[in-house]
């Protein structure tokens, strides 16, 4: 389907300021992203040229996977309102891939702007938090804002996703700057390319997300053996990394805690099968995540193959908090998984988990020669480990949309004109 409406020029601006706009409303509130995704697949519709080939369609399938097992869940859910919801939730795996990989026309040159949209976004959106922290420093001589979650509460984040998105922004400065091409030229200066690394990488870890601090770690010693080729710089980068490392977690009160509560914590285990977990006593992330653990196990063990359907999950976790009298989850919260992977076994057992992960390895396959994109996905299914990345709006849109962005290296090729 192809229309004259509008020129091919015309089609690429359109494009273009589209999928910056959507980047550009990552950080807003989710109104904002709904119009830019809802104008940008109109415009896709309408007036882009589009190519179904198997190479740009393996892709598409292949990232939006889970929507597709989500969609199957629903035959046999329960709770028919919760999944349809479960089921917009996800509909962004798909939108983008869709729309990024069927149109007909080269738009790798422009990728440069849309990388530069996401990382003046997130950049932006780092610097109003610090000013929120700032301000009500100030007005309150208080900086709990100035760390982790009251950090990102100024912008109605996830901690997680607001260190992925940092995270992402390092890996596409760090790559851009390597291969110098990738971002527009501003970015490649090294006095720009240092300054922004600096800003992003001490954001990270006053967000003291450690799951996302350890995938940083792993992908800075990878780059390490990659562009070192004497072994005694690789021990003084290691070193350094290390030394930078222990100076946050000595100065960032945040840090801090959640890394003596891993190493030394008294308190990381909450008492299932009794009422203990309400009271006085402020349980920490690690205690938390081995109770729901616990708890999503004997969730999996009723339904272990095909789990209990797309909107059943959370009704089936709340019921494993009760009876294991894990109060404080089953009356006062509605915790998920903080694990992707469990989450997906309890909603399409182990059938829909075992499907998903071998799209994944296809995925991953399918961009070898692509360090960009291989890294990108490989992060977003570490942090995966400790949080249930895609049972959140901007969690599914962060994940979305940098997969799909990244993920489609050299498929398009130009039409013959008419």
């Amino acid at each position: 389907m192809k229309t004259k409406i509008l020129s091919e020029p015309n089609q690429q601006k359109g494009f273009l300021f589209l999928v910056c706009a959507t980047a550009a409303t990552i950080p807003l509130p989710a109104a904002f992203n709904s119009v830019a995704s809802i104008l940008l697949l109109l415009f896709w519709l309408l007036f882009l040229p589009k190519k179904w080939d198997f190479a740009r369609m393996k892709p598409v399938l292949l990232l939006s996977s889970l929507f597709w097992i989500s969609l199957a869940g629903m035959i046999y859910t329960q709770n028919f309102d919760e999944g349809v919801f479960r089921i917009q939730q996800k509909l962004l795996l798909l939108v983008y891939p869709l729309v990024l990989g069927t149109v007909a026309w080269d738009w790798k040159p422009s990728r440069q702007w849309i990388a530069a949209a996401f990382v003046i976004t997130v950049f932006a959106a780092c610097v109003y938090s610090l000013s929120y922290a700032t301000v009500y420093a100030v007005r309150y001589q208080n900086t709990t804002h100035f760390f982790s979650h009251p950090l990102a509460a100024s912008l109605d984040f996830y901690p997680y996703v607001l260190a992925l998105l940092c995270l992402a922004s390092v890996l596409i400065l760090t790559e851009a700057f390597i291969q110098h091409k990738g971002l527009p030229d501003f970015f490649l200066r090294p006095a720009t390319f240092f300054s922004l690394i600096l800003f992003f990488s001490v954001y990270l870890f006053l967000l003291s997300v450690v799951q996302i601090l350890l995938a940083g770690f792993i992908v800075a010693v990878v780059y390490i053996f990659r562009l070192s080729r004497k072994r005694q710089l690789l021990w003084v980068w290691m070193l350094s990394l290390a030394g930078v490392a222990g100076v946050f977690i000595s100065l960032v009160p945040s840090l801090s805690t959640k890394v003596n509560d891993l190493v030394n914590g008294k308190q990381n285990t909450i008492p299932l099968d009794r009422d203990a977990s309400l009271g006085f006593i402020a349980w920490n992330g690690i205690a938390m995540r081995k109770a729901v653990w616990a708890c999503t196990l004997d969730a999996i063990k009723g339904n272990p193959l095909l789990g209990v359907g797309t909107g059943d999950g959370q009704d089936e976790l709340q019921q494993a908090y009760e009876k294991r009298q894990f109060y404080f989850a089953s009356r006062y919260n509605r915790f998920n998984t903080h694990n992707q992977y469990l989450q997906t076994v309890v909603n399409f057992g182990l059938i829909g988990l075992a499907t998903w992960a071998v799209s994944l390895f296809l995925l991953f396959r399918n961009l070898t020669g692509h360090w960009l994109a291989q890294c990108l996905l490989a992060v977003c299914l570490f942090a995966m480990l400790t949080e249930s990345m895609l049972e959140t709006n901007k969690g599914i849109l962060a994940v979305a949309f940098l997969l799909s962005v990244f993920s489609f290296p050299g498929l398009h090729q130009t039409p013959p004109r008419a």
